[in-house]
């Protein structure tokens, strides 16, 4: 029995053409990739460049809940800013590692606004906000990007010591 394969021109021939089909896949695959990599990195850092040059409030003031006469703590927020602050997170410290999140409406541009942190929850919980024995707050701002999506300012971090 005469047993016959491939000649030598045609299984080279099926080689190279194997080789350029794998090196066109894997191209492919790797321009995606950085491709999608590029645009990740570029919309996050849009978002980062909008909060450092858009954004500009501060935390105005910390009023400690006071028993005696009823006064109820309140966190004051001032945007002097041209950019509408839809939602303000605060985070509440008592203490070291006890660290809780209110999340608050917004603040319109060139606006100034009073939180009354009785009215709020910790974020997630049923447990009221209460600013007693609290120890520092932290502003935290939320901005809405051209299309409308919103971007957590967590690098703009506005921090305010208190001994309530």
């Amino acid at each position: 029995m005469e047993k016959r394969g491939i000649s030598p021109l045609i299984a080279t021939v099926l080689l190279i053409g194997f080789t350029i089909a794998l090196a066109v896949i894997v191209t492919n695959w790797g321009l995606n990739y950085v491709k999608g990599t590029t645009e990740r990195t570029s919309q996050q850092t849009e978002h980062a460049l909008s909060c450092i040059n858009d954004l500009d409030f501060e935390i105005k003031e910390v009023i400690c809940p006071d028993e005696t006469t009823g006064e109820l703590g309140a966190v004051v927020i001032d945007n002097r800013g041209d950019t509408q602050i839809e939602r303000m997170t605060f985070r509440i410290h008592h203490g070291e590692d006890d660290v809780l999140p209110v999340e608050a409406e917004g603040v319109p541009a060139f606006g100034v606004q009073s939180y009354e942190v009785t009215g709020y929850y910790y974020a997630g919980t049923e447990t009221p906000a209460d600013l007693a024995g609290a120890t520092q707050v932290d502003a935290i701002a939320t901005i809405l990007d051209d299309d409308r999506n919103e971007i957590v300012c967590s690098q703009v971090i506005k921090e305010r010591r208190v001994s309530c």
